[in-house]
């Protein structure tokens, strides 16, 4: 009996892998939930699956198999090896039913990798010997390398940017290795046709209706018989583009020889541009978990008198401030990197939490120099003046005088490739400001202040970010104290995040009074995705703020070398929603200064956190 219960048992299994395998493994009922790698050596299995396999299973998502799939998959990591070096790879794949029930089979694939052929020489041909040795240093691919067709591809790239940095902008680049199989090395060969050394025989603008022509020839700047190299050109088109005038720009130079001097090498710079729409209205609304609500309005026309001079008027307001703003920008000034910009404002405050209120008027005039896209230096002249209607209890109420007139140096360096989610590249930003300028009228202090972040792609989706923040504001004869609006206040949703908002740091029976020196990292942050546009994360912040009664620098260098930092980490979440990021953070404090929370601190906001 038991012998019939067992034959009918292993029938009953048999008959829908059977059915299964008459009918080709039916991709219309056939999904594969596990795939097996192995033999791998050289490259893990996530590695391998990251290369495009349609039947790699994820945790939400069991492909549906089918034949076709299958080779394609196996011919894949086949050329994925094979552009590796591994010349000799073996491919085999099997199947198997894991539950014919619910139509699930594993996806077996064994790897037999073989040798890897390593590079034995390199040549290159149809360029002077001295650029070969110019263009050998560029080189990743190099004999007793292991023979890699991305290296032969960045190489080839790479060499033709070396050229077209010379003027050879024609320059055609190609590769191809012989490959031995007795002694598993391949010799690699580059064959290029540099062509001529391009120069300008004039400058043709298409494309303006409201813009004066001089305008772009001052960005754009090429000179007769000048070389044109690819950086000139980039730098040309980044220079329109800065400006703002323009939604599109094309800089491209004729194929041909020049009508103007007949020279293969002399040839007509063409640049074509469209015009953007120069009126603007943007109206915006968020939320943030100490400002609440909040709004903004701007109007703005860009294209004063033909020359790109923009002005502008922006008001806005949340539960902490309301104020207004008027400025105007002119670029480029001579077609040199440089900008003017001028605005004043008005702002009105009410900050309950720190016990502060007032008014204020200022004026900001300010030159920017522009080194290159990523890097900028602005000297800064400001008159502020402010009027306190509510000033903390705990301070002096002589702290500061009413008016301020100061100057400002900043520098700025931003490489992120996002400034909304940056997933790789760094910001630093360092500010000095030197306040008393008009004698005993204005308040006497000088204020130094950096901002450095820093974001590293680990993989093709985790992140790490990291930032450093530091502060110091000290007073000087005749001013026996750094203005209360000048202090600074630290903890929030950009860093120290275990506490609410401006309550790191010194205090007052709960009121928050400031400081004059403060020093707060992001020391790590980590952003993965959890499913498409969810994202979530996981931060250690640490810093402190010190309240500093001094004008010697000896009395601030004391406070830091003791160390006594406030530590907090937390996790959060990040919705991406078009091209809005909301964001959710959570806080705890891992050691607390005196008369502080242990609650956890809710960061609630719209945008990353740092």
């Amino acid at each position: 009996m038991r012998f019939w219960a067992l034959a009918g048992l292993i029938i009953a299994l048999f008959i829908p892998a059977a059915r299964a395998a008459d009918q080709g493994l039916d991709s219309a009922t056939m999904k594969v939930s596990k795939l097996v790698i192995a033999g791998n050596k050289a490259f893990s299995s996530s590695k391998i699956k990251g290369i495009g396999l349609r039947l790699a299973p994820s945790l939400f998502h069991a492909p549906v198999f089918t034949m076709a799939d299958l080779r394609r998959d196996t011919v894949l990591i086949g050329q994925f090896y094979e552009s590796n070096g591994f010349m000799k790879v073996r491919i085999m794949a099997d199947t198997a039913l894991l539950n014919p029930r619910r139509h699930r089979i594993k996806v077996s694939v064994t790897i037999n990798e073989g040798p890897r052929t390593t590079i034995s020489g390199v040549r290159i041909q149809g360029v002077p010997s001295a650029d070969q040795a110019g263009l050998l240093a560029l080189a990743s691919a190099l004999p007793g390398a292991p023979l890699r067709v991305q290296d032969l591809i960045n190489d080839a790239q790479a060499f033709t940017n070396w050229l077209g940095d010379r003027g050879r902008l024609e320059a055609v680049v190609n590769y191809h290795y012989d490959f031995f199989p007795d002694s598993l090395s391949a010799s690699v060969t580059y064959e290029i046709q540099a062509g001529p050394v391009i120069r300008t025989a004039s400058v043709a603008v298409m494309g303006l209706k409201r813009v004066h022509e001089r305008v772009v020839t001052q960005c754009v700047d090429f000179q007769k018989d000048e070389v044109v190299t690819r950086i000139k050109l980039r730098e040309a088109i980044d220079n329109l583009y800065s400006i703002n005038l323009f939604s599109f720009v094309m800089v491209s130079f004729d194929s041909l020889l020049s009508p103007v001097t007949g020279d293969s090498s002399s040839r007509v710079i063409r640049v074509r541009v469209f015009e953007r729409k120069y009126f603007s209205g943007v109206l915006g609304a968020g939320y943030q978990t100490y400002e609440q609500m909040r709004g903004r309005a701007e109007l703005s026309y860009g294209n004063f008198i033909g020359l790109g001079i923009r002005g502008y008027a922006i008001g806005y307001a949340n539960m902490i401030n309301q104020g207004a703003e008027l400025g105007g920008t002119v670029p480029r000034i001579q077609g040199t990197p440089l900008d003017f910009n001028s605005k004043i404002g008005y702002r009105h405050q009410n900050e309950p939490r720190i016990q502060m209120a007032g008014t204020y008027r200022k004026l900001d005039n300010s030159v920017t120099y522009h080194f290159s896209q990523q890097l900028r230096a602005s000297l800064i002249h400001r008159l502020e003046t402010s009027r306190l209607s509510v000033v903390p209890p705990v301070l002096p109420a002589n702290i500061g005088a009413p008016f301020t007139h100061s100057m400002a140096i900043e520098a700025t360096r931003d490489t992120r490739d996002d400034l909304f989610d940056p997933h790789h590249g760094s910001f630093m930003d360092f500010t000095t400001t030197f306040s008393g300028l008009t004698g005993k009228a204005s308040n006497h202090f000088i204020k130094i202040e950096g901002d450095g972040r820093v974001y590293l792609p680990l993989g093709k989706s985790v992140v790490l970010a990291s930032g450093i923040y530091g502060g110091i504001a000290m007073p000087y004869s005749p001013s026996r104290a750094v203005p209360v609006p000048e202090r600074f206040y630290l903890g929030g949703s950009k860093v120290m995040r275990g506490f609410g908002d401006k309550q790191a740091g010194p205090d007052s029976s709960g009121t928050p009074t400031g400081g004059t020196l403060y020093l707060a990292s992001n020391v790590l942050e980590v952003r993965y995705p959890i499913y498409k546009w969810i994202w979530g994360d996981v931060f250690f912040d640490a810093g402190n703020l010190w309240d500093v009664q001094s004008s010697a620098v000896p009395a601030f260098i004391k406070e830091v070398s003791k160390l006594n930092l406030l530590y907090n980490a937390g996790f959060g979440l990040r919705v991406h929603i078009s091209v809005v990021i909301v964001s959710l953070d959570v806080g705890f404090r891992l050691n607390d200064g005196a008369g502080s929370s242990k609650n956890p601190a809710f960061h609630f906001m719209v945008g990353n956190s740092f």
